[in-house]
């Protein structure tokens, strides 16, 4: 129960830091929704940055890194830091080989990844979705190695600089659009270049944490070892759950580009909505929890294992259910208090 204890306090000061940063996503959705509306622009936007966001979630976020700590942590807890160090190299230096090939992929072959998410734009739409997104889709390659960094810290139970870095990520947005849309013939190229830069600040960020953990990634080509064989592995049902929900995203994203402009920023702005509670109290405990389970299940303590699991999940229940019911019953005060007074109609 002690342990449980930490574990809730650990995910609260998470919840915190997350909260701060939900509200400046907020902020940040509101600053893009007042300076260029709810209208063909935005909704190039916000298609070209889905692309990108959505790779990140399948091989980032998602699925390397619910793989990645279970393996790291098993080494970290049974061979020693050194070890652990070993597979981290390891992954970092295949995710930087594979992210940089990607990035020159989608670059190269963007019409056909925008083509996949928003075939109902006009032509003018369609060119500057592509723009935007060859000018985005490189921050591909520094989330995913953010979201390594914070695998690795998660799992030396430090957990700020993970927390933190998102805030940087909004207010790097919400300063360059303030202070340089106006500098752009395309104004809304601002957000695609802020979108890049919040990318690289954020892995920046990490660097001086990991240095002080002694765990500065080096290069490490190990493609036949054990732990980067089961990583793999572990991956590939992450994959398709993930394949699905995504699935799911492009269809709507999809549908949404051959209804009226601005209908692909609604749908956005909503989805924000609904990702608010989540991030503050799903994945904050979902981020404490993940290492600390891998742990009970690499000294073999199962109980503790079961306990902490079921604790969470009803913690996890009753704080949930309710904020479902009130983001299905009072969503129009909520629209209104958060979008009220912002122009959806026009560039100003």
């Amino acid at each position: 129960m002690n342990e449980f204890k930490s574990l809730t306090r650990s995910a609260g000061f998470i919840g915190i830091l997350t909260l701060l940063s939900r509200i400046l996503g907020m902020v940040r959705d509101i600053t893009i929704t007042y300076l260029f509306g709810a209208s063909m622009v935005t909704d190039a936007f916000w298609v070209a940055f889905r692309i990108p966001n959505l790779l990140r979630r399948l091989f980032a976020e998602g699925a390397l890194t619910v793989s990645f700590i279970p393996v790291f942590t098993d080494k970290l807890e049974n061979q020693g830091r050194n070890k652990a160090k070993e597979v981290s190299d390891s992954v970092f230096t295949l995710l930087s080989i594979t992210l940089i090939l990607l990035c020159v992929v989608g670059v190269i072959f963007s019409p056909y990844f925008v083509k996949l998410f928003a075939s109902g734009f006009d032509e003018d739409s369609f060119n500057l979705t592509v723009l935007l997104n060859r000018i985005m889709f490189p921050y591909i390659v520094f989330i995913s190695l953010t979201a390594l960094c914070m695998g690795v810290l998660n799992s030396l139970r430090h957990f700020f600089a993970p927390a933190f870095s998102p805030v940087l990520f909004n207010l790097c947005i919400i300063l360059i659009a303030i202070l340089f849309h106006t500098k752009f013939d395309i104004p809304i190229m601002s957000l695609a270049i802020a979108v890049l830069l919040g990318g690289v600040l954020q892995f920046i960020f990490q660097i001086p944490f990991l240095k002080s953990n002694d765990f500065v990634f080096k290069p490490r080509i190990n493609l036949y070892s054990p732990e980067v064989r089961r990583i793999l592995y572990l991956m590939i049902p992450q994959l398709f759950g993930l394949a699905v929900y995504n699935f799911n995203i492009i269809v709507n994203t999809q549908y949404a580009s051959y209804l009226p402009s601005g209908t692909v920023s609604y749908l956005f702005l909503s989805e924000r909505l609904i990702e608010f509670p989540l991030g503050i109290i799903a994945v904050s405990l979902g981020t404490v929890l993940l290492p600390s389970l891998s742990s009970y299940i690499s000294r073999g303590e199962t109980k503790k294992f079961a306990d902490t699991y079921i604790s969470s999940l009803k913690l996890l229940l009753y704080i949930m259910v309710p904020c479902m019911f009130g983001l299905i019953f009072i969503s129009k005060p909520i629209c209104n208090m958060i979008y009220q007074g912002v122009n959806l109609v026009s560039i100003r």
